[in-house]
């Protein structure tokens, strides 16, 4: 049965903005940090070229079902940039990071010592990547975009105190309240490793926190992490293929 209540610290009324930053050289694994990288998927296809070599052989064969080509050149910009991106802190090549999925579909590095904790979720032409330490946690990203009888569709998908927030205030803004609290329930089942459908489906509380996340260009993210809040910390993931790839090549193993 899914609970009726909605747990504290969402910030489902007040997002928190943030505004990505270029990373510093080297990062380093703080405790009580979340890294949240924003990208565009929207790359022409020399850059797109680049990135395929990044992608294990079993990620460009799934690349190369997807019929459409805008969302093949996305699925393949999403993939690099999490190697890319991961790179940094494992101080490995992007085409050598090692990643695996659990039964639930959840990806998760493969080996090591499991401190390491990232997500991924996009939407449209943006992604979000999550990462942090000792936790597991979860993304999800939504385009800010007008939902036809948003009321409804809450009560049909969304636990019960999830789908009143949607209900309650004005109809102006029922699209961004549907949105934000869909981001908030999707980031906590990422974080779980169970489907929107599945019987454990439920908002959390306790233990884990949550955070409705405001990003550019109109979209809305959540993140939830197991244990106390943490820092968040905001990095712009768009750089040059080449650069990104030269640098993370270079850099020692986070201490």
């Amino acid at each position: 049965m899914r609970r009726s209540h909605v747990p504290t610290g969402l910030g489902l009324d007040t997002p928190r903005h943030l505004v990505p930053s270029p990373p510093p050289p080297l990062l380093i694994a703080e405790p009580g940090e979340v890294h949240i990288w924003w990208a565009s998927l929207d790359l022409d296809w020399c850059a797109v070229t680049d990135l395929v070599d990044l992608l294990s052989a079993a990620e460009r064969s799934r690349a190369a079902q997807i019929y459409r080509h805008d969302a093949r050149r996305r699925s393949i910009v999403s993939r690099a940039l999490l190697r890319i991106v991961l790179a940094r802190y494992t101080g490995c090549a992007p085409a050598d990071v090692d990643l695996d999925r659990n039964g639930a579909g959840k990806p998760h590095l493969a080996g090591g010592d499991g401190r390491l904790a990232f997500n991924v979720s996009h939407a449209s032409d943006k992604a979000v990547i999550a990462v942090t330490w000792d936790t597991s946690i979860g993304v999800d990203l939504e385009p800010g975009r007008e939902i036809d009888d948003a009321v409804s569709v809450a009560e049909r998908t969304l636990p019960r105190a999830l789908a009143a927030y949607v209900r309650r205030g004005s109809t102006v803004d029922v699209s961004a309240r549907f949105a934000r609290a869909w981001t908030v329930f999707e980031a906590q089942q990422k974080l779980r490793g169970v489907g929107l459908t599945d019987e454990q489906a439920t908002i959390h509380r306790g233990a884990c926190h949550t955070e409705c996340l405001a990003m550019p260009d109109g979209f809305i993210a959540a993140v939830a992490f197991d244990g106390p809040p943490r820092r968040l910390q905001c990095y712009d993931a768009a750089q040059p293929p080449h650069h990104a790839a030269r640098v993370v090549r270079n850099l020692p193993l986070p201490t």
